[in-house]
């Protein structure tokens, strides 16, 4: 191979590992797909999250409005209600006296 023949292979090659790197280092390029490719995964997942509350948020308001029985249960769960037919029973609080080493409960 001559001189000439070497540098314009040379200058082809040159100019192919500048592309290359074009294409994997650019804003566009290999790196920013991968990139995206990662967020497109975690909004799917995320997405799939709140489909999954949502649904579960749909079953709640649609037995708070046509089971009386949750609601009942809610209402004792969450606000301390009580039933017809229960009975409560509230004891003295039992005093606490002060010793010398510290509280001693009697």
């Amino acid at each position: 191979m001559n001189l000439p023949m070497r540098l314009i292979v040379g200058s082809i090659f040159l100019a192919m590992l500048i592309l290359l790197g074009l294409i994997v280092f650019s804003d566009n390029g290999f790196l920013e797909l991968n990139h995206l490719k990662e967020e497109h995964t975690r909004i799917v997942q995320q997405n799939l999250h709140l489909t999954k509350k949502n649904y579960h948020l749909y079953r709640t308001i649609k037995r708070l409005k046509t089971d009386p029985s949750y609601v009942e249960h809610i209402a004792r769960r969450e606000l301390g209600m009580v039933g017809t037919h229960q009975i409560i029973f509230k004891l003295p609080e039992i005093p606490i006296k002060e010793s010398s080493r510290g509280i001693i409960k009697r």
